[in-house]
């Protein structure tokens, strides 16, 4: 195959069969021709994908809930350190004191019971049970609380092979490894415990397995990029393109001093891009030589200030160019004003010009797909009061909830309770008993009582009305089932009133009709207000970039619900998420994911739409826009 300084996907994508992995790749390409372009030919290019980006929803999910679990199991561990006295505690410290607790206290190589007074000073270390300079596993899985003197005299060796050569009791600690992992349940690091010895054939293999990244993904991606890019010939680089494992630029990253917070949104992925770009054959060697160094020197037992020098002495041996850690850092500050003041202190790297540099942007493709069904499965009743409609569904005791008050159960039939008061009674006070929490309030059965009070037969649901916006009637008009997906929403401004949004549903696209009523807050959608083309400015599709001016600040919160501060601002580039036809107000993002709200666009000052490229540059679009409908549909009526 001719190299190109462009690659074609159509080249290529019927060699992919995975609908994920091939989305992947064409997005991969996208970033790259649009480098090359702007740039020049690449002289080299490194690749790590992220672990999650070739997995189902659900295993997206569950690597989710197992991050947010860890993030949970954390800031118990914090607490509790600091209820032992130690209040400024690291991520070092947590890690000692997750290991302390599942060790039971205990040193794993001698066995010595390791007290909280001593848990946090010179007197223990953490060790890598297979050393990092053969393994580059910084896992906690690899890592085991032992005392400093035990940790220098291992050195680089595996925990067997140390024991065995200095002639020590190997029964005494197979034993307590095999009590202590057996009981946690962590067979992982039990194998680790018991491996014999490192011959040179499995050091070989343990470097290959985890320096590389040998996910079908990361193959494709490498043999893509050998196969169809042309290269620059002006550096003498052999490997033209590599893939490396996340472990070892996420190790790098933590040595370099370059902390990473996911709460802090998205930007640690540019961070994490610096990083990968230096991770080179010759950068892995010197990382491999410094660690064997210091797995054979007095370099645990160190103070606060030979910690520091240790990771300077890393960075000088490991950075591509003096200042490329405190380049990286400041770059990845998002306050301009604050930024330039970072680069100001950097002008031996060539800062001299600061005033067009910028904060770093992410760019976000919109999704633009018409998917789902027409409506969602749940089919109910309808219940009309007042030219308001409810939907009426049975559902469990424990989804069952108070009202503000507390005086009331949220949606309960007056009719049904009229009916069956006893039921309704005792329900409602099952469920103060337990301050509304359903769940706890009904995990025991809940038995149906009579006017005598005795039990009658198990109670397990209860029907409910909902008071419902939009909605598509069924069963000629006996039944009804909430819309399914939201497309878009078609953003309207009607002069001396304000900002308006119509929502586009997947059932609109199936019908061939364009709707015009836009909704209005706390209303059912027959008290929406109609809408005149001409008011028409443009329509948002989720990850479209705006910009927006409100009358008064605007509180948005961490998008990881964490315990951090919220922004407050009257001006704001972001991204639209989703719309809430119940409120009549729209959820935005910040580019970088870190902040959220949701917020009314009926009164907002300002309301743009931009475009976004690859590269994070954008461009206002100019207004109004043509109200499209989908596919080009003709003949489409007005709903």
């Amino acid at each position: 195959t001719k190299r190109k300084t462009r690659i074609s996907f159509n080249d290529i994508k019927d060699e992919i069969t995975n609908p994920v992995v091939k989305r992947a790749v064409s997005q991969a390409i996208k970033v790259v021709n649009t480098i090359v372009n702007k740039y020049g030919k690449p002289d080299s290019i490194n690749i790590e994908l992220s672990r999650d980006i070739s997995k189902s929803f659900s295993e997206r999910k569950k690597i989710e809930k197992q991050y947010n679990d860890n993030r949970v199991i954390n800031e118990k561990a914090k607490k509790e350190i600091q209820e032992l006295g130690k209040l400024n505690v690291t991520g070092q410290d947590i890690i000692k004191y997750k290991l302390w607790k599942e060790q039971d206290e205990v040193c794993m190589y001698s066995g010595y019971k390791i007290t909280p007074d001593e848990l946090f000073t010179e007197l223990v270390n953490i060790d890598h049970i297979v050393p990092y300079s053969i393994s580059f596993d910084d896992s906690f899985n690899n890592k085991v609380l032992v005392l400093s003197s035990e940790n220098r005299k291992k050195g680089n060796r595996v925990p067997l092979q140390y024991f065995r050569e200095n002639n020590k009791n190997t029964d005494e600690y197979e034993t307590r490894i095999t009590n202590t992992y057996l009981k946690h349940n962590n067979i992982q690091k039990l194998k680790k415990l018991q491996i014999e010895n490192i011959s040179k054939e499995r050091e070989d293999e343990f470097k290959r397995r985890n320096l590389v990244d040998t996910q079908y993904l990361s193959r494709l991606m490498q043999n893509i990029l050998r196969n169809n890019l042309a290269f620059s010939d002006k550096t003498n680089i052999k490997l033209k393109v590599q893939s490396v494992k996340g472990t070892i630029t996420a190790h790098v990253r933590k040595r370099l001093g370059i902390e990473k917070n996911r709460a802090d949104g998205d930007i640690h992925h540019a961070i994490d891009a610096a990083i990968i770009a230096i991770v080179t054959p010759r950068l892995i060697q010197k990382v491999t030589n410094f660690y064997k160094y210091k797995e054979n020197k007095k370099l645990y037992n160190m103070t606060d200030e030979e910690k520091n020098e240790n990771i300077e002495n890393f960075r000088k041996y490991v950075e591509p160019y003096k200042g490329f850690t405190e380049e990286l850092n400041a770059r990845s500050i998002q306050n301009e004003n604050l930024l330039h003041e970072a680069l100001k202190k950097l002008k031996y790297l060539g800062y001299n010009n600061i005033d067009g540099v910028k904060p770093i942007f992410v760019s976000r493709m919109p999704r633009r797909k018409v998917t789902g069904a027409v409506h969602k499965d749940t089919i109910r009743g309808i219940d009309k009061k007042d030219n308001v409609y409810y939907s009426v569904s049975k559902v469990p005791l424990t989804s069952l909830k108070l009202t503000k008050d507390k005086q009331d159960i949220e949606g309960y039939k007056d009719k049904q309770k009229r009916d069956d008061i006893y039921l309704y009674n005792a329900l409602l006070e099952r469920l103060i008993k337990f301050d509304g929490d359903a769940k706890e309030a009904f995990k025991e059965p809940f038995y149906k009582p009579n006017k005598y009070g005795k039990n009658g037969a198990v109670v397990k649901k209860v029907k409910i009305e909902e008071k419902i916006s939009s909605f598509v009637t069924l069963n000629n008009g006996k039944s009804l089932a909430a819309n399914g997906p939201m497309i878009r929403i078609d953003v309207f401004f009607v002069q001396n009133d304000g900002y308006y949004f119509v929502p586009i549903y997947t059932k609109d696209v199936i019908e061939k009709v364009l709707p015009d009523k836009a909704c209005v807050a706390n209303k059912p959608e027959t008290y929406w207000k109609e809408m005149k083309d001409s008011d028409f400015i443009f329509s948002l599709y989720p990850n479209d970039l705006i910009s927006i001016q409100t009358r008064s600040p605007l509180n948005l919160v961490s998008c990881k619900d964490l315990d951090i501060a919220t922004l407050t601002t009257d001006n704001l580039m972001c991204y639209f998420n989703s719309a809430d036809i119940s409120s009549g107000a729209i959820k935005i993002k910040t580019h970088d994911n870190k902040y959220e709200c949701r917020l009314g666009i009926k009164t907002l000052i300002n309301f743009k739409k931009y475009q976004v490229d690859i590269l994070g540059d954008y461009y206002e679009v100019k207004l109004p826009e043509k109200r499209v409908d989908f596919r080009n549909m003709k003949g489409g009526k007005k709903a």
